[in-house]
């Protein structure tokens, strides 16, 4: 399966160091955190929605967003995950009968509920990591992965820039004032 992300980019970072690739974040207070257990890192199905992922929350998009207040720029990762990798999927009706959760606990912005069930995912030890439908558009996959071992950079991270065709696209399919 290939996979995408945005992240903080280090050009002179080994790849599994802070802003390289493969690095994985400490986890703590993130959406499915539970750093106790894991570190989970977060993916996406589409170019495009790892774009929205990171900047949806901006109304207006501009080159500054591009840059960390640290001053690294942001790139897009693209990864492969080994065929038979197991997933869990919440948009699977009967693994959420299972679980004892309903869609909107799935996209729940309360991180102690999402932190919770995904607590309980991860220690029935079935699955490599967890994957949802995008708050930002729902035919986009969001993943969070706290096996990463079956994952490998497909290509090297490409620097964003105004005209990046994820950005453009992004932009216009969560309706996003791009100023290139």
């Amino acid at each position: 399966m290939r996979f995408y992300r945005v992240f903080p980019f280090d050009p002179s970072a080994a790849v599994d160091q802070p802003g390289g690739a493969m690095f994985v974040p400490m986890g703590g207070d993130n959406r499915l955190g539970n750093a106790d257990l894991y570190h989970e890192l977060y993916l996406a199905s589409h170019a495009e929605a790892a774009v929205a992922e990171t900047f949806g929350r901006l109304a207006v998009w501009e080159p500054e967003m591009l840059v960390t207040a640290k001053g690294s720029i942001y790139a897009l990762a693209t990864y492969d995950l080994a065929d038979g990798t197991p997933v869990a999927d919440l948009d699977d009706t009967a693994l959420l009968a299972e679980m004892g959760l309903r869609p909107t606990d799935v996209v729940s912005r309360d991180r102690r509920h999402t932190q919770h069930w995904a607590r309980e995912l991860f220690t029935r030890h079935r699955w490599s990591g967890v994957s949802w439908w995008c708050y930002y558009h729902p035919q986009w996959t969001i993943y969070a992965l706290w096996d990463v071992g079956s994952l490998r950079l497909a290509s090297p991270p490409e620097p964003l820039h105004g005209s990046h065709l994820a950005l453009r696209r992004a932009a216009e399919t969560i309706v996003r004032s791009l100023h290139a």
